[in-house]
């Protein structure tokens, strides 16, 4: 069952909207929810408990109501694809390796990630996660090419550690991936594959209209080969 919540500032004008709409949500397996920091609200942590979404997009900190997330809530039990939106706060969480079923991850680096973040912290969590989530088959680091945390990050000697570029338009994995087209995570698991036979594959931008990026042109969804 394929029933999306796909949540806006600008279309949920206040948390109370989503508190409403989030219990009727039961049978959602792609979630996407994505509020800003002046919308957290910990009544949102209440009303998600009749949730099991497949595909989890969010921003965790704001969506659970804590900066320290619990990933033995029940909530996870069937996430098997993570997006954390949140862009600096999990460097410092632990337990991401508890959830049952994972086995793709997406973490973000910011432009100022080691202003606020401390390095060491993240490449901790990468490498935990890498070492004790035995479902794990991807984890995507996804950054805008401009922040000294990628050297130490870029040492961790996984093949499953993928590096891609930001898109300009974070909504470009819902779009391909409800029209049935090559995502993101299509392009990391063809990344991973590659990487087994080469090594460490240079990240690049998954969208792009005229590049492609591998095996995959995701800006026509055309398969083509490796470069």
């Amino acid at each position: 069952m394929f029933l999306p919540c796909y949540i806006f500032q600008e279309q949920v004008q206040n948390t109370d909207d989503a508190i409403k709409l989030l219990p009727y949500c039961k049978g959602v397996k792609h979630f996407v929810c994505w509020i800003s920091p002046e919308s957290v609200d910990t009544r949102l942590a209440d009303v998600i408990t009749v949730m099991r979404p497949k595909r989890l997009v969010a921003r965790l900190t704001n969506l659970l109501g804590t900066l320290q997330p619990n990933f033995s809530l029940p909530f996870f039990d069937n996430v098997t694809h993570l997006e954390i939106t949140d862009p600096t706060e999990w460097t410092t969480w632990s337990g991401i390796h508890r959830l049952p079923r994972l086995s793709h991850i997406l973490f973000h680096v910011e432009a100022n990630f080691t202003a606020v973040a401390a390095t060491s912290d993240a490449v901790q969590v990468v490498n935990d996660l890498l070492f004790h989530c035995k479902t794990l088959q991807v984890c995507v680091i996804s950054h805008d090419d401009m922040d000294s945390a990628l050297n130490a990050l870029e040492l961790i000697d996984d093949v499953r550690l993928v590096f891609i570029l930001t898109p300009d338009d974070i909504a470009l994995d819902w779009h391909s991936f409800v029209k049935g087209k090559p995502d993101t995570w299509v392009y990391a698991e063809e990344a991973v594959v590659r990487q087994r036979q080469i090594g460490r594959v240079k990240a690049c931008p998954v969208y792009t209209e005229y590049v492609s990026c591998g095996r995959i042109s995701y800006g026509n969804g055309r398969v083509t080969d490796w470069d």
